[in-house]
Formats: C-alpha cells, structure tokens, sequence
C-alpha cells in the first residue's frame, strides 16, 4: 500500500479512537483482515479491563487507543489490503483500505452472544423449545390397550 494512504488511516482511526472514548461499554472488538498478494491473514483486538489485546502476529497489550491506531497504521501500509471492522453495539464501522483509496462504511451488526458462566446450555435449549413450535403427525399417535 502507498504511504500517501497512512494519513487518511490515521484519520479514520481518529474517528474510530473518539468513538471508543465516548462510548467503551458498547465496543465489542475489532476484527482485522489484511491481504497480501493471495494471502489473507486475521487479527483480533478486544478489551480486557482498561486495556485493549492485539492478537496479530502475537500478542500485544496497548494502554490506550491511540498507540493501537498508530501500531495498526505502522502494520497497515506493509499489506496490499486492509479491512478493519469496528464492532459495537448496534453498528459495525468498517475501514477497508487498498492502494488507490480508504472508505469507511457502516452497517448493522449481527447479533453476537456472549455467554456468561453461570448461563447454562439446558437453560438455552429451554428457551429454544418454548419457542419453537412443533407439529405432531397423525399416524404417530399412540396406542391405547384395549
């Protein structure tokens, strides 16, 4: 990727550090792809108290957003490709830049669970059952003795 692209990932990512300063309950993580020649690899940033894990390439611990974007910016113009998708709740924010532009698009976000320990699978399949309905066949009633 050119380096005329680092300043617009920079601003991008300045949009995305404010948004996470405004609202930190509602990010879920940050999920990475970068693409090089044929080659896609992943990454994943998500947040741990008060800081927030890279996990591309090893693993990272940054203290705030700001040294993240730059790490990520630094990483970024070494790939052809990159889409990096900011998941909140509510609205995903993706920046996908390659050689001749950067665009930031927004879309809705896919219902993600999070299972907590005490949420036990029964009570799971209990809620799905009384929600789903079930249809009986005739010729599958039972037989009474006679």
């Amino acid at each position: 990727m050119n380096h005329k692209q680092k300043n617009k990932i920079e601003f991008f990512l300045g949009g995305l550090e404010e948004k996470y300063k405004a609202a930190k309950d509602y990010f879920i993580r940050i999920d990475l792809r970068l693409i090089s020649g044929r080659k896609e690899y992943d990454g994943k940033i998500t947040p741990s108290g008060d800081n927030l894990i890279l996990s591309f390439a090893g693993t990272k611990i940054f203290d705030n957003f700001k040294n993240l974007s730059s790490s990520l910016v630094e990483t970024a113009i070494q790939y052809d490709k990159v889409e990096i998708e900011y998941i909140e709740r509510g609205i995903t924010t993706v920046i996908t830049a390659d050689d001749k532009n950067v665009r930031l698009e927004k879309k809705k976000t896919k219902k993600l669970f999070r299972l907590s320990p005490d949420l036990k699978i029964k009570n799971i399949i209990s809620v799905y059952i009384k929600l789903k309905t079930f249809y009986l066949r005739s010729d599958t009633r039972r037989k009474t003795a006679s």
